[in-house]
């Protein structure tokens, strides 16, 4: 009987050659946390856990493309805005064998465009939540270090505004803050401190406020954002 070729992994993992893949942090905005798209796993290693969206390389791709294919393939939105993380390759992050993964994370204003692209089981699941679940691989650590990221980046980058509609109120912003620090802000500081920068992108509408107070001011995003 004919001897089974081995698939290309196969082969480079009897040969000990590192894996290299990408995987994919998709994040929307949720009611008290950030939620991030998981996928459930249906094949060894670690079949049945959840885990990131994520592939190996393809040919001669970038991450990058690598990355974008994810998206688009795994997740079933595209157009997102999508930054690298960092290269993660532990010794031990994967059974079979040594392996390099380069994480990305991708962000998203809303999670109505369910990820429905393959008959897959997934969960859209609270950050600090999935970050303390025995996760695939090391995808607690690359959740954890997309968080951080996020975080060190809030107050000089436009990351924010990327979890944001098209036009938006300081609320609004403010909260999408408080998701990504995981600590609530003081209003009136928290709008002294962005009016200035939001000024050239004030629009002339007004968006309803809980309780019928005064109407909030309705800024244009300066990033685009999602209708």
């Amino acid at each position: 009987m004919a001897k089974t070729p081995a698939t290309p992994v196969a082969e480079m993992v009897r040969l000990q050659v590192p894996l290299v893949s990408v995987d994919v942090v998709l994040l929307t905005p949720g009611e008290n946390d950030l939620l991030v798209y998981l996928r459930k796993r249906v094949k060894s290693p670690h079949e049945g856990r959840l885990s990131l969206p994520g592939t190996m390389l393809d040919g001669d791709e970038t991450t990058e493309d690598a990355a974008q294919r994810v998206l688009e393939t795994q997740t079933n939105v595209r157009g997102l805005y999508l930054r690298q993380l960092y290269t993660f390759s532990d010794r031990n992050r994967d059974p079979r064998g040594p392996s390099i993964s380069v994480g990305y994370y991708a962000l998203f204003p809303t999670a109505h465009q369910r990820p429905s692209a393959a008959p897959l089981e997934d969960a859209w699941l609270p950050l600090r939540d999935a970050i303390r679940k025995s996760l695939a691989f090391d995808h607690s650590q690359i959740l954890s270090s997309a968080l951080e990221r996020l975080q060190g980046r809030l107050n000089y980058t436009e990351d924010a505004y990327h979890l944001l509609p098209e036009r938006f109120t300081i609320p609004q912003l403010q909260r999408i803050h408080e998701l990504i620090l995981g600590q609530e802000l003081k209003a009136d500081v928290f709008t002294k401190r962005v009016r200035d920068a939001l000024r050239p992108h004030v629009t002339r509408e007004t968006a309803p406020t809980a309780g019928g107070g005064r109407p909030a001011r309705l800024y244009q995003n300066p990033v685009g954002g999602k209708a």
